[in-house]
């Protein structure tokens, strides 16, 4: 069935791209009896949701090697699973902590065989593709038994993404664009104005109290020639 084949890659796009299954959510128009067949026909997906939930990287390897994911051509799709679920451990540590010792998030976010080196280079990679805003620090250690400068990685606020110099000049550049566009789009609305019905009223009246003896400064730049042609052709 096409809903029930649409369903398994949904759960697996959300666990890829939210860290959850999200088939809590289903669009309005599947009804709650669709659902629950849906859910039943692909149980092993739910089952692979829960583990994805539970953050144990064994349990998930385990379900997508047991699953039927290679028989359902979702296989590729269940290892990108278990790559982004590697990448929220490392974004569920900013929820508790501010920064952290490199030794102490390889052993909070990744299998207990990691080294410290595969770990700096895999958060370092997160960083480096904007999929974690954060950045390595080197502090001294607190401790006198221990006087090696020890590596930290620090989480920053969302939005606060490092961004580099070309970064930042293609944005001034595209920021220097739209506010060209909106200066044509003011000077368009302002010559338009120029030539409406109410602009060339307003300079009907400021000419009839002119001849009644009213004192104005006389303006005789190209804006006030152009107003008297425009009134002289009404």
């Amino acid at each position: 069935m096409i809903q029930v084949e649409a369903y398994k890659k949904w759960v697996l796009v959300n666990l890829m791209f939210y860290g959850k299954a999200g088939s809590s959510t289903f669009p309005r128009n599947v009804s709650n009896q669709n659902a629950k067949h849906l859910r039943a026909l692909a149980k092993a997906y739910d089952v692979l949701a829960v583990a994805f939930k539970e953050s144990d990287s064994a349990k998930l390897r385990a379900e997508i090697q047991a699953g039927p994911f290679l028989n359902d051509t979702n296989y590729s799709l269940a290892l990108l699973v278990l790559a982004a679920h590697q990448r929220f451990k490392v974004l569920a540590l900013s929820e508790t902590y501010a920064s952290l010792p490199l030794s102490k998030v390889a052993s909070l976010a990744f299998p207990p065989d990691t080294s410290i080196e595969y770990a700096e280079g895999y958060i370092q990679n997160l960083i480096s593709n904007h999929q974690l805003p954060g950045a390595f620090l080197t502090q001294q250690s607190p401790t006198p038994e221990n006087a090696l400068p020890q590596s930290y990685l620090k989480f920053l606020p969302e939005g606060s993404l490092a961004r580099s110099e070309t970064e930042l000049h293609k944005e001034l550049l595209q920021q220097r664009g739209k506010v060209m566009v909106l200066g044509t789009h003011i000077r368009d609305a302002q010559r338009k104005l120029e030539l409406s019905k109410e602009y060339v009223e307003a300079v009907k009246k400021a000419r009839k109290a002119e001849t009644k003896g009213q004192h104005q400064t006389p303006n005789t730049n190209s804006t006030s020639q152009i107003d008297d042609d425009m009134v002289a052709d009404m």
